[in-house]
């Protein structure tokens, strides 16, 4: 009998999101989260000023452009932690309109907004985050 290699976690994620759309016991976010440094999770935002920059990433789980936004479009990003509200307006859509539209993971620079409990991140600029699995190495990312 010949014993194959099990999976890493993130050759077992990329399977579950393949066949299932989602993964019942991990999120991208829990084994990309130390190679990012620089990005706010979303559990911090409560934390952050109003005006202040930061760079947040995440998991695209909606994308919403309503005709009677005159343009916007609203973005709310999922990372281990929770969600992220990001509004983005007009030229910066049409500057990157498609990571937008079809980036499953990004990378979001902008300006913290307060509406009452309600935090947005207005968007500044928005780039994919494309995933360099070498720096996901097995032996690093087993969490079970």
């Amino acid at each position: 009998m010949v014993r194959l290699p099990g999976f890493t976690d993130w050759e077992r994620l990329q399977v579950d999101y393949e066949l299932m759309g989602l993964s019942p016991d991990l999120h991208p976010f829990a084994l990309l989260r130390h190679h990012l440094p620089d990005v706010v999770p979303s559990h911090a935002l409560a934390n952050v000023p109003e005006g202040q920059r930061i760079t947040t990433a995440g998991l695209v789980v909606c994308r919403q452009r309503p005709g009677t936004a005159n343009g916007i479009v609203f973005m709310l990003l999922e990372d281990e932690f929770g969600v992220i509200n990001v509004v983005v307006y007009k030229d910066l859509f049409e500057a990157e309109r498609e990571v937008i539209r079809l980036q499953p993971l990004v990378k979001i620079r902008g300006q913290v907004q307060r509406h009452g409990p309600n935090i947005n991140l207005r968007a500044e600029h928005v780039e994919p985050l494309l995933v360099d699995t070498h720096l996901l190495a097995p032996e690093a990312h087993n969490f079970r």
